[in-house]
């Protein structure tokens, strides 16, 4: 994963085990406030809601797993559809298919994220409401009382795919999140543009890397998740884990290169005047050191530090809250 991640050189071992106790930590407080909510809301088990909550002031990264989770269930609506499973058109597309119901056909659709604490989630609208606009013509009377701007409630606004919907605030998200992995695809495609054969099987091999696929089993024992929660973790948040723990490690790794090149570049500047170890037939060494235990320690510390209101409380007497963010 730190390969992928833009580290070109392989780190060594107790790097390798600081990244392992970040993640882990990360992993264990998500269980913990994860499983706080869903006792707060009277749930015995935690959702895919609860996560998303935790990291909800990350927009790109919610609409990063929101996107990965339509997918999921697209990819598995055409497995269902390709083995005939029972409840589908036999192989045939659902959506097309002019003799499918109007439930199949929802179904068939890739799951929209409704997630709580959007405006337009937290005032649920009755699927039978329906008022009639002003002066129309019918068999139902206009209500004498109602202003000229009444409008009619039907069923595509109650599930978000009204005219007036196409353009809110997640089509703002949606470039957000858009650009970051665009960003990400081009620093891949630089990276491997220049590639032999067997490099470039080696990156195809570490994209695959992942902490939850078929190795569930595995990753309980890792986090110890018997000793956190009683209830045991659905599919869907194992698949969440896999996809946040992927995010920490590209995250931690990207601003450990960062202070790595920071501090690699006031070294030089006061060492520029000294001669370079080297004669005329042997240039000095410019392979690029691996990123140390003391890069990805400077790299958690910078995403870890308290925010401006934080300190700003600390500065005036208070007590300043701290809670472990999520990277």
């Amino acid at each position: 994963m730190m390969f992928v991640s833009g580290s070109t050189s392989d780190p060594p071992l107790q790097t390798i085990i600081v990244v392992e106790d970040i993640v882990r930590a990360q992993v264990v407080q998500l269980i913990n406030r994860g499983t706080a909510l869903a006792r707060q809301r009277g749930a015995r088990y935690i959702s895919v809601e609860d996560i998303m909550f935790l990291i909800r002031h990350d927009v790109a990264k919610v609409n990063r797993l929101s996107t990965y989770l339509t997918w999921k269930d697209v990819r598995k609506n055409a497995r269902d559809q390709d083995s005939g499973a029972p409840g589908t058109a036999d192989g045939n597309d659902i959506v097309d298919d002019p003799s499918a119901s109007l439930a199949d056909k929802k179904s068939a659709k890739p799951r929209r994220m409704g997630l709580p604490w959007k405006a337009q989630n937290m005032f649920p609208i009755p699927m039978s409401s329906s008022v009639v606009p002003r002066g129309s013509s019918g068999d139902q009377q206009a209500d004498p009382d109602a202003g000229d701007d009444t409008m009619e409630v039907g069923e595509a606004d109650v599930d978000g795919e009204a005219d007036g919907d196409n353009f809110d605030e997640s089509d703002i998200e949606d470039s957000e999140a858009q650009q970051i992995m665009s960003e990400r695809l081009r620093n891949a495609d630089l990276r491997t543009q220049n590639m032999t054969r067997d490099e470039y099987v080696h990156w195809s091999e570490c994209r695959q890397a992942s902490f939850t696929f078929r190795k569930v089993k595995r990753f309980r024992e890792w986090c110890g998740l018997s000793a956190i929660t009683d209830s045991r973790l659905q599919d869907d948040i194992m698949d969440v884990l896999g996809f946040l723990t992927f995010e920490i490690v590209a995250n931690l790794t990207a601003e450990a290169l960062k202070i790595k090149e920071k501090w690699e570049s006031g070294t030089k500047r006061t060492t520029k005047n000294r001669p370079q170890t080297g004669t005329l037939f042997k240039l000095p060494s410019m392979d690029e050191t691996p990123l140390l235990p003391a890069h990805i320690a400077a790299a958690y510390q910078q995403f870890e530090k308290p925010s401006t209101k934080q300190r700003a409380l600390k500065k005036c007497g208070g007590r300043m809250r701290y809670n472990v963010k999520m990277i």
